[in-house]
């Protein structure tokens, strides 16, 4: 990607250079992702409770506790390839991605390792 730009001041050259290669990224972004791939499946929302484990051991007398709910978070999964999954949490700052996978037709789930890597989880039934 380039950009030009002609001003007096040298940096608010480079600010509007910036500025252009930002618009010019966000456009090839959309392409990539809205444009280019087929609208076979349609969106579908997940309603999915966040839960957070009570870590102290139950004695026999106590009863099992339960986990707390901390929030409640509604998720579109988009049909997505592996490939489009990792571009997209490449792009944001995310920690992890649910999405329905065009090529094996069930829903993954792209996260990002301590690493900087990226993994997937597949979900199986064996």
């Amino acid at each position: 990607m380039e950009a030009h730009a002609t001003t007096d001041d040298m940096y608010a050259s480079i600010d509007l250079s910036i500025d252009k290669v930002l618009q010019q990224m966000r456009k090839h972004k959309t392409k990539l992702l809205k444009s280019h791939r087929p609208r076979k499946y349609v969106p579908t929302e997940i309603n999915m409770p966040v839960y957070r484990a009570d870590f102290h051991t139950v004695s026999e007398d106590e009863e099992h506790v339960k986990p707390r709910e901390i929030h409640t978070e509604k998720t579109v999964i988009r049909p997505l390839s592996l490939d489009e999954a990792i571009l997209e949490m490449s792009i944001n700052d995310k920690p992890f991605l649910v999405f329905f996978n065009t090529e094996t037709e069930i829903i993954n789930v792209v996260h990002r390792r301590p690493d900087g890597d990226f993994a997937v989880i597949i979900p199986t039934t064996k």
